[in-house]
C-alpha cells in the first residue's frame, strides 16, 4: 500500500482510525514503520484529532525505536498538532531539547526542517 498512487490517500483516510490502532498496538517494529508511513499519507482534521494517537507519537519522539520510526513521528506529530498552537510549541520545545550534533543524519534532518516550519507559523 505505500506505494499506492495520491489517490488512494482519500481511501486510507477513511480508516485512519484502524490504521492509528494498529500502529498503537504492534510489537513489530517494520509493521509499525509501514503503517505510520501509510498514516502520514493522510489528512488530520482539527476536530478528529486522537489524543491518544498524539501521545503515542510524542513518545515515539523520544523512545529508542529506529530512525525511520521516530522521523514518521516527527511528521504526525507536527500534522495533528497544525491546528494547535499550544500542540505545536510543545513538539518545538521537544525538538529544541534534542542535541543535533548527537542525532544521525535523517532526524537532524527533519529536526531542522520542523523547527523551521514552525518559525514560519
Amino acid at each position: 500500500m505505500t506505494h499506492w498512487s495520491k489517490t488512494a490517500d482519500a481511501w486510507l483516510t477513511e480508516r485512519q482510525n484502524t490504521l492509528i490502532d494498529e500502529a498503537m498496538r504492534t510489537k513489530s517494529t517494520t509493521k509499525k514503520r509501514l503503517i505510520l508511513n501509510l498514516l502520514e499519507r493522510t489528512t488530520f482534521e482539527q476536530d478528529q484529532i486522537r489524543t491518544d494517537f498524539l501521545d503515542f507519537c510524542f513518545n515515539l519522539i523520544l523512545s529508542d525505536e529506529p530512525v525511520g520510526v521516530k522521523t514518521l513521528a516527527i511528521k504526525l506529530t507536527y500534522a495533528q498538532s497544525a491546528h494547535y498552537p499550544e500542540l505545536r510549541d510543545e513538539l518545538y520545545t521537544a525538538l529544541q531539547m534534542m542535541e543535533p550534533e548527537m542525532l544521525p543524519a535523517a532526524l537532524r534532518h527533519i529536526r531542522g526542517k520542523m523547527l523551521k516550519n514552525n518559525k514560519n507559523t
